[in-house]
């Protein structure tokens, strides 16, 4: 019956009012399917992830209208995997607090997606495009909160370091 339900809550298109009714289901695999559906209610998120805990972050966090406060709550929860710091790190209601929790993540995915967000703070956006790890540096140089003073700085750089290459060819 629980397979029935989740085959349900897959469908493409829900009436707003059985996702809600699914929101409720005690069988976790309805509650992953039915977590990042559009048709369910932002505030059933929070039950939804305090009922089924770490197992159903990342399905939570890939909901479009996941609210901030409920980010930065899985994203410091002990048990969230690399999966659900992932989805964190690129949705849009992410703040800086929670970008930078991710961003402790030993996942290189995850720190390349943080760097790229333009909720992060400026400070941090610096820092990062002065690490040593070239990728993330440039993942950080997409970051569309990159302020234009800081991209000059880059390009001087970037020309700059080019210049040996070039005279001694």
């Amino acid at each position: 019956m629980a397979q029935a339900r989740a085959l349900v809550a897959d469908r493409t298109r829900l009436p707003r009012d059985l996702a809600e009714q699914f929101a409720t289901d005690s069988d976790i695999a309805v509650a992953q399917r039915i977590a990042a559906r559009s048709e369910l209610a932002p505030e059933r998120l929070a039950e939804i992830a305090e009922r089924y805990g770490p197992p159903v972050f990342a399905a939570v966090a890939r909901h479009s209208r996941c609210p901030s406060a409920l980010l930065q709550w899985m994203a410091a929860h002990p048990a969230s995997s690399r999966r659900v710091l992932r989805e964190i790190a690129c949705h849009p209601a992410a703040r800086s607090e929670t970008l930078l929790l991710c961003l402790a993540s030993e996942d290189f995915e995850t720190r390349r997606r943080v760097a790229a967000h333009p909720a992060l703070d400026l400070p941090v956006l610096e820092s990062l495009i002065n690490a040593p790890d070239g990728f993330l540096a440039e993942d950080t140089a997409t970051n569309p909160a990159l302020p234009e003073r800081v991209m000059e700085r880059l390009i001087t750089r970037a020309l700059l370091s080019n210049e040996p290459s070039r005279v001694g060819r």
